[in-house]
């Protein structure tokens, strides 16, 4: 028996030492791991901020300039003419408005898709005691800034290519002696919808960098010894304070560019209506084709600025809060009261919209003002991207606790890859600026938000080639 007894004491012995010795290893595990995750959600979520304030900053920013001055100034001998001073000076104004901003530029493509032009630089016209950034008293080449002409290989840069067609922000960090950044770009368009330019805009990235290397290193360290649980909730904690610290910014960026908009852009757009108006009224068999086919092209620029304004106010009014006043009303008669509202607006295009009923309308829970307005901007980007003489449905009907409203055109459809993006900010197809020149890619996001304050939900589905189905579906009135 004492032998056993000496086995069974040596077991338990052996299994209380096996349990004290992979217990901690279990915990230390687990922390570590903790620890990995808070920092590489903390990385992600920092990242996605700075590439989404920049995408919007540039996009916006963009719509500011002048094609037409773009177009003069073109080579070396263009440099300090009364146009190159002003698309110098916007960029600077750009870059102080954008805390963080490093540089801002405007190029233009060659016959080389891989080769730039430099049309302007924020730095141009510096005094050398600011280009001097390593302060070695000497201003050496790479200090220089480019100037109208001069060349630049995009190669290795794919989202400096897409900038020609899409706003987009570089996926990775680049480095250089001065510093870290990341780099957005948007195609700068006239008022046909081609891209004359791209606006770059280069984010001080070192500020993201040294928040994420501090976190990280020493919680690495400290988890592994002190149990890095509430080490982890630390770093939640750090990432919740600059997605807050980052939000706040945004909102001050939002505010200036919607000041821009409102204030500087207004009252000019008020002149070019006047004089649109003092134009209209001459006689038509005394205008050349030259002058109405100008009078067309400054209606529709100023129709694109108008657009731009609007839909800046609307996405502020949605961030800020927009109150939905819903009221039992009967679904199909809302949806033909808004079509025939814009009926003359199809009309010019030769196409027909036809209203679809499915079995017993119902009636739903809808802001007239605001659900209005969605299916207004549903029907014109229906109009907008279908061809001539094509056929619009809108389909009413009703499931469940729903009313679906289908808006379906048989016109160019969206990529399927930008498909999830598609309700994102500052977001449009990258076939869209050829059908629908003034845009903004602002549309879908409001009618989204709009649409889910009211307890609804807009759903898209799209087919390049063959079209798009946007379906409004809202809550039925009890």
């Amino acid at each position: 028996m004492s032998v056993l007894h000496t086995i069974l004491h040596w077991l338990g012995r052996s299994i209380h030492w096996v349990r004290q010795a992979v217990v901690p290893v279990i915990i230390v595990l687990f922390t570590v791991t903790l620890g990995t995750f808070f920092y590489i959600r903390a990385e992600t979520i920092m990242a996605q901020q700075l590439r989404e304030r920049l995408q919007s900053t540039a996009t916006v920013a963009a719509s500011q300039f002048d094609p037409a001055v773009i177009a003069r100034v073109r080579t070396a001998a263009d440099a300090g003419s009364p146009d190159h001073r002003a698309l110098v000076s916007k960029l600077q104004w750009i870059r102080a408005m954008t805390p963080g901003a490093r540089f801002a530029y405007v190029v233009r493509a060659t016959d080389n898709p891989l080769v730039v032009r430099f049309v302007a630089d924020a730095d141009e016209f510096l005094p050398p005691e600011q280009l001097d950034r390593d302060h070695d008293g000497v201003v050496t080449h790479d200090e220089i800034p480019a100037g109208p002409g001069d060349e630049y290989d995009i190669a290795s840069m794919v989202e400096f290519q897409h900038g020609f067609l899409i706003p987009s922000v570089d996926n990775v960090v680049t480095y250089d002696r001065w510093g870290a950044f990341v780099s957005g770009y948007a195609p700068i368009q006239d008022s046909t919808g081609r891209t004359v330019a791209v606006l770059g805009i280069d984010m001080n990235a070192d500020e993201f960098l040294s928040i994420t290397r501090s976190v990280f290193s020493p919680v690495a360290l400290v988890l592994v010894l002190t149990g890095g649980v509430m080490l982890g909730w630390f770093s939640l904690s750090v990432v919740q304070r600059r997605k807050l610290e980052s939000l706040r910014q945004l909102e001050i960026e939002r505010t200036a560019l919607l000041d821009l908009g409102t204030h500087q852009l207004g009252m000019p757009l008020a002149t070019f209506r006047w004089w649109l108006e003092l134009l209209s009224d001459r006689n038509p068999e005394s205008q050349t084709a030259e002058e109405k086919e100008a009078y067309e092209q400054l209606q529709l620029g100023v129709d694109r600025m108008d657009h731009i304004i609007r839909s800046l106010q609307d996405a502020a009014r949605l961030q800020s809060g927009v109150t939905y006043h819903a009221e039992p009303t009967d679904a199909s008669s809302f949806a033909r009261e808004v079509i025939a509202s814009m009926e003359s607006a199809f009309h010019l295009k030769k196409q027909r919209v036809e209203l679809v009923v499915d079995g017993v309308t119902q009636h739903a829970l809808i802001d007239r003002k605001l659900v209005s307005g969605v299916l207004a901007e549903l029907l014109e980007n229906a109009r907008g991207y279908s061809p001539t003489g094509s056929q619009i449905t809108v389909r009413v009907s009703a499931e469940k606790a729903v009313v679906k409203i289908e808006v379906i055109d048989r016109g160019c459809g969206i990529p399927k890859k930008e498909l999830p993006r598609i309700f994102h900010k500052f977001t449009r197809g990258r076939n869209a600026y050829a059908y629908k020149p003034v845009g903004n890619g602002l549309g879908l996001y409001i009618c989204k938000g709009i649409v889910e304050r009211g307890g609804g939900r807009l759903t898209l589905k799209s087919e390049e080639g063959k079209g798009t189905v946007v379906t409004l579906e809202l809550p039925v009135a009890k």
